[in-house]
């Protein structure tokens, strides 16, 4: 991991070198180039263009930046030195639980997976609940019971009711007309002799009635 870290020092020693504000250097010269470089994107988004701090603002952030540093290389040399690794079991001796804490990546792994992935879960199983209860249960198998329903009881009633007072008239004419197919013979004797029966049978009402 050596070679490494010296890179990345190497890498941030140089970073800060193109990113110097103006009015920190001892000449003219703007050596701010990283300003310049995203001028043209930051330029739009915070309308004036310049974060206004003052150079005594800026100066106490850069102390403050090399002085967190420093102090992290001299605490690391103090408990660390030349032991390397090897100081780890002292390390954990002495402070158990900043070691744990360190070792357990201050628990951002644990807290991801409770919040987002067991978010993530918890609200896909309840969208797919949701799909196959009410999508597909209420709202599609729902409609389709029901239609068929419908269409059960629909063609019921046409059977049974519409087709059924259609043929029901249909029976009606046909087995009246065979009862008086059998009265219509073409004879007038026939006819007279009805005829004479029916007045027999009125008078004979009369004079009941009477």
């Amino acid at each position: 991991m050596t070679v490494p870290l010296l890179l990345l020092a190497v890498g941030a020693v140089g970073a800060g070198w193109i990113g110097i504000p103006s009015g920190m250097t001892f000449h003219a010269a703007d050596l701010n180039w990283l300003h310049h470089w995203l001028e043209p994107v930051v330029r739009p988004l915070s309308g004036a263009g310049h974060h206004g701090l003052t150079l005594g603002v800026e100066w106490a952030l850069i102390l403050g930046s090399v002085a967190v540093a420093v102090a992290g290389i001299l605490v690391a040399r103090r408990l660390w030195g030349r032991r390397g690794v090897g100081a780890d079991d002292a390390f954990a001796a002495k402070l158990p639980r900043v070691q744990r804490t360190l070792s357990n990546k201050y628990w951002v792994d644990e807290l991801y997976d409770r919040t987002v992935v067991r978010g993530t879960w918890g609200l896909a199983h309840g969208l797919h609940r949701f799909d196959a209860r009410i999508i597909d249960g209420l709202l599609v198998n729902g409609s389709r019971h029901l239609t068929v329903a419908v269409a059960l009881v629909s063609g019921f009633f046409d059977k049974y009711v519409v087709d059924g007072l259609v043929n029901l008239v249909g029976w009606l004419s046909q087995t009246g007309s065979r009862a008086l197919r059998r009265a219509q013979t073409g004879l007038v004797q026939q006819y007279a002799l009805v005829l004479a029966a029916g007045v027999v049978a009125l008078v004979g009402l009369y004079f009941v009635l009477r």
